[in-house]
């Protein structure tokens, strides 16, 4: 039953899901922040059950295409950014995480402005390098970001 529900949303994929990094989604967001508070009671209440059965089958230990598993990571521990360990990101995006330890041995004086960093950031982000705050806080939100709430523009 959990298998044939998953399957309804599988089947109308752009209405839930945000196609990502190497094959996965993240949950598609039809409102912005500004506006949320006018999702309908219906387009919530979708949301909910396919949140329950996601939930249904990790417990079973059954996976749960197309979504994301490092999404899935942040969501079972509780929504910290910290819990997305180069083990984890690596494991399933092993691109990505070159891209950030790349971007974190650059340091706060190193030069971000290559090819690779570029086409990433204005890719994902429509951002240019050359703006962006290099902190640590600041490239867990972009991973964050990345990988579980933008969707593609």
């Amino acid at each position: 039953m959990i298998h044939t529900l998953l399957e309804e949303y599988r089947t109308k994929s752009s209405d839930w899901f945000v196609p990502r990094e190497d094959g996965h989604a993240t949950l598609a967001t039809s409102y912005s922040l500004s506006v949320a508070q006018y999702v309908p009671a219906s387009r919530k209440r979708n949301m909910a059950i396919l949140g329950a059965a996601v939930a249904l089958n990790l417990l079973r230990g059954v996976s749960t295409p197309p979504l994301d598993p490092v999404l899935l990571h942040f969501f079972v521990h509780n929504c910290d950014l910290h819990s997305i360990h180069p083990g984890i990101l690596g494991e399933w995006h092993p691109a990505l995480k070159q891209i950030v330890s790349d971007w974190i041995a650059l340091g706060p004086d190193g030069d971000a402005n290559t090819p690779t960093n570029q086409q990433h950031f204005a890719t994902y982000h429509d951002l240019q390098v050359s703006f962006i705050s290099y902190s640590r806080h600041f490239i867990l939100l972009t991973l964050f970001h990345l990988i579980c709430i933008l969707p593609n523009r």
